[in-house]
């Protein structure tokens, strides 16, 4: 994500969009584009979430999330893969309510870059940056949008579950 941001950046068809959109290989959304979902997020880093589902939270990033602006969610932290005791702790201080898990889209904009450049600088020789966990304590100091999603996903790195999670019936796909 750092040096494919280097090689994009200057080159954005609207002037003045600095995003960059990140997208995870391993998860497919076969019935639309929910990257048009992040476009509509406002300005800044979004990341696409569905509804948290304990049984799912080992295997994902737990996003905790706070009421933004006209309702729509902020992450105010992230957790990536905790095990099923640190699941339960989080379900017990925020409540499920407040709880979302991390999709495989994301747009960051030049501002993360830059974040995750610094914090990747001041890391062992050798280690490669982690973006669940970059997003998580960037979230922490400035917004992180969420944008929900109930659209049916692919999930190619978890071949041992069911490959297909479907929406919610009263949730249309985003």
């Amino acid at each position: 994500m750092l040096n494919g941001a280097e090689h994009l950046a200057g080159h954005s068809d609207t002037a003045g969009d600095d995003a960059t959109y990140v997208v995870f290989g391993d998860n497919l959304y076969p019935s639309c584009n929910v990257l048009t979902a992040l476009q509509r997020a406002p300005e800044g880093v979004a990341v696409l979430a569905r509804d948290y589902e304990p049984e799912l939270a080992e295997r994902r990033g737990v996003i905790v999330t706070t009421p933004g602006p006209q309702g729509a969610p902020r992450m105010i932290d992230l957790v990536e893969k905790p095990g099923p005791a640190a699941a339960r702790k989080l379900q017990a201080r925020h409540g499920t309510a407040s709880l979302m898990l991390l999709e495989g889209r994301v747009r960051l904009d030049d501002a993360f870059i830059a974040f995750a450049r610094d914090r990747h600088a001041g890391a062992r020789f050798g280690t490669e940056p982690k973006l669940a966990l970059a997003l998580g304590a960037y979230a922490r100091t400035r917004p992180v949008w969420v944008v929900r999603t109930g659209a049916d996903v692919i999930d190619l790195g978890a071949p041992d579950v069911q490959h297909t999670i479907s929406p919610a019936p009263s949730q249309p796909p985003a």
